[in-house]
């Protein structure tokens, strides 16, 4: 429902997804990988990001959480920007 997104716990929960991935992916940016392996790194976080969801899906009579597809977008916006914020570090060469 549309009244669903106007809720201070909606945009908490979905900040905190956004910000969490930023976070990894800037902080997976001082890997010391060749530059040319840096992708495996935001793959590895994508991953993350759908493997979460699934797992809350599984185990959702237990932890009363369904996963969602909504959750791995807003995950993937976060891998983006926390690139994008760091991209220097991306793109510097480790060898």
């Amino acid at each position: 429902p549309a009244a669903e997104f106007l809720t201070n716990k909606y945009l908490i929960a979905k900040a905190s997804h956004v910000g969490f991935y930023a976070l990894m992916a800037i902080l997976s940016a001082w890997v010391p990988l060749e530059r040319r392996y840096r992708w495996l790194m935001a793959l590895f976080l994508i991953g993350h990001a759908v493997g979460t969801e699934l797992l809350q899906t599984a185990l959702e009579p237990y932890c009363h959480r369904l996963g969602s597809l909504a959750d791995v977008g807003y995950d993937c916006l976060g891998i983006l920007l926390g690139a994008a914020l760091s991209w220097k570090w991306w793109t510097k060469d480790s060898g």
